[in-house]
């Protein structure tokens, strides 16, 4: 008798043996495969949480198996508004998104009283895992602020000469100050001393080398909004002496030697005019950018008074003087003298006029044995081609003898 329409037959073993193959072969595949890739897209801004409204957002995303589609939407207290929405054709596992903010909102956000927003990234990849591929969302929340710092010149010096200095005092504020300097035409940018409730105060040099000058107050907030205003002062192109000096053999051959001997990179002096011109000019400026480096730390208190540093001495040569240097007609070397030069007998002592700061105190190429102090504001004196000096490296220094 038949117990039932179906006779059920035993499968061999080894039908269930493949069967397990094929899964666990499925399974491997899956879970090594790029086509189900389950990391999620990474999403990155280019912002420190500051929106001025002006300057484009940027967006790095990447992905390791590639980018399907992203989209951006903007939220506010008051609406919610998709402005950013593609999907990629072309595989690419990274790419940078720049959003613009929308003209039709902008109004809105201008009358927002909650001055932040919402930029809401939604990624999709392309991977084939749970069907539909990996998703990131992520919000990042920005500061709306689209006012510019304000600056207001309280009082500057009348006028800067060539080579010269000149005092500026202005008022400066802004709720996200992120920077605030001084630049001049070429550049340069000269630190700002902030010595009370939104005022500052600064020194400002016409470097010599430069024909022209003008100098601008420069406010940067954390949104990127920018304020600039020139300072009005009266410029006199001061001359300078230029001298003519003709080197002579002797000149070259005794003192020059001397001079190489110290040098660590003795291959430039192939021959006296060579040397010459790689101590005037390469030893010249590689000294003058490790004064300039020391002096740029920034110093609060300040009080000055003039500084009369070798009482009764002589000038012998003034700063500023161009000097062209010549042999046997020819111009081979030229540089600028940036300094003063005193005379006076022997081993005399220097005074110290005001409080300050030891900053550099060694040897420093052409300069000899050099001591840089610093007094505040910027203020700087360098003593060079000294014999010896009783004091040393960030030495607190006060009106009196520092030199024996």
């Amino acid at each position: 008798m038949k117990k039932g329409l179906f006779i059920k037959k035993n499968r061999p073993v080894f039908f269930y043996f493949y069967l397990f193959l094929l899964i666990t072969t499925g399974l491997l595949y899956i879970f090594s495969s790029n086509y189900f890739e389950r990391e999620s897209p990474v999403v990155t801004i280019e912002n420190n949480n500051f929106w001025n409204l002006k300057k484009p957002i940027e967006f790095t995303i990447s992905d390791n198996s590639g980018i399907k589609e992203y989209k951006i939407i903007l939220e506010t207290e008051n609406f919610k508004k998709e402005i950013v929405h593609e999907k990629l054709f072309e595989r690419k596992k990274s790419l940078k998104v720049v959003v613009k903010s929308p003209h039709i909102l902008r109004s809105k956000i201008y009358k927002l009283n909650n001055k932040y927003i919402n930029l809401i990234v939604k990624i999709r990849d392309i991977s084939k895992w749970k069907i539909y591929g990996n998703q990131t969302v992520k919000t990042f929340t920005l500061k709306v602020d689209t006012k510019k710092p304000y600056i207001n010149i309280i009082e500057h010096s009348y006028k800067i000469s060539r080579g010269g200095s000149a005092l500026v005092i202005f008022q400066a504020s802004d709720e996200n100050f992120q920077s605030i300097y001084i630049q001049i035409n070429n550049g340069k940018k000269f630190k700002v001393e902030h010595f009370i409730d939104n005022y500052y105060i600064s020194l400002i040099a016409w470097p010599i080398s430069e024909k022209y000058f003008k100098a601008t107050i420069v406010a940067k907030d954390k949104a990127g909004n920018i304020s600039k205003v020139y300072i009005p002062l009266y410029l006199n192109n001061k001359f300078y002496k230029t001298s003519n000096i003709n080197l002579s053999d002797k000149f070259l051959q005794n003192k020059i030697p001397k001079i190489a001997n110290k040098l660590e990179k003795t291959d430039k002096c192939t021959n006296t005019i060579n040397c010459f011109k790689y101590i005037n000019e390469e030893l010249r400026h590689i000294n003058e950018k490790l004064i300039q480096n020391t002096a740029s730390f920034k110093s609060y208190k300040f009080n000055f008074k003039p500084l009369n540093p070798l009482k009764n001495a002589a000038v012998l040569a003034s700063f500023g003087g161009h000097r062209k240097f010549f042999y046997k007609g020819k111009l081979i070397s030229e540089s600028y003298h940036l300094g003063l030069d005193l005379a006076s007998y022997a081993m005399s002592k220097i005074y110290l006029t005001n409080n300050g700061k030891v900053v550099f105190a060694k040897d420093n190429g052409i300069y000899g044995n050099t001591l840089i102090i610093a007094h505040g504001l910027g203020l700087y004196s360098l003593y060079a081609h000294c014999s010896s000096f009783n004091v040393s490296l960030y030495d607190k220094l006060y009106p009196r003898i520092i030199h024996l």
